[in-house]
């Protein structure tokens, strides 16, 4: 575990699996119900969780106090597992369900119980045929649409990144003519690949 973070090694056992520019554009896409449904949250939720409570946009700037004794601004994935932070669990990550929309605690916490919701927000919704419902849900699954439109990892679909694919073909590890659109390519036997390509250098010095 030391060397593997020492070593800056990504988290997927490979770097084909990192994400280039076009994706890391897509890290808002949950936070896009927020950006189009202002009006929503101000006339349904700003009464309850508007100024004196929780804001009506999850929270997450990183300077929220810090009662840890950490003294240093907290990144999102810590404020969810500091339990002294009131707020954290009203962060996007938290509240926004970008596998199954409809999941959302966004949208469970203020729909009735009756019709499958949490009811945590008084009932705010009483059904699913809620005008604002439909307009937070619907961004919900628009969000969804905009982040999959680049499947991630692990997810049908996925290719390595075309920084990775040209690298290894530069080294000679993958074909020339090789077009991960249309050739599947283990990142795993490429990244092994890769690494006996120097074992003969490392014995040479």
């Amino acid at each position: 575990m030391w060397l593997w973070i020492e070593s800056g090694a990504t988290h997927v056992g490979t770097y084909a699996a990192l994400r280039n520019e076009a994706e890391m554009r897509l890290g808002g896409a949950a936070s896009l119900v927020f950006r189009e449904q202002k009006e929503v949250f101000a006339r349904r939720c700003a009464r309850c969780h508007g100024r004196g409570g929780v804001p009506a946009v999850p929270y997450n700037a990183p300077e929220w106090p810090d009662t840890r004794g950490l003294k240093r601004p907290l990144a999102r994935h810590e404020r969810r597992v500091i339990d002294s932070d009131p707020l954290a669990r009203f962060g996007v990550n938290a509240i926004v369900n970008m596998t199954r929309p409809e999941l959302s605690p966004l949208l469970l916490g203020p729909l009735s119980k009756s019709t499958g919701g949490w009811g945590s927000c008084g009932e705010a919704f009483a059904d699913k045929d809620d005008a604002d419902y439909q307009r937070l849900l619907q961004s919900l699954k628009k969000g969804k649409q905009l982040r999959d439109s680049i499947p991630r990892y692990t997810v049908p679909g996925w290719n390595p990144n075309p920084q990775y694919v040209r690298e290894m073909k530069r080294f000679g590890i993958l074909p020339a003519g090789l077009d991960p659109a249309r050739d599947k390519v283990d990142p795993f036997a490429t990244d092994r690949a890769y690494w006996r390509s120097l074992w003969g250098e490392a014995g040479a010095l």
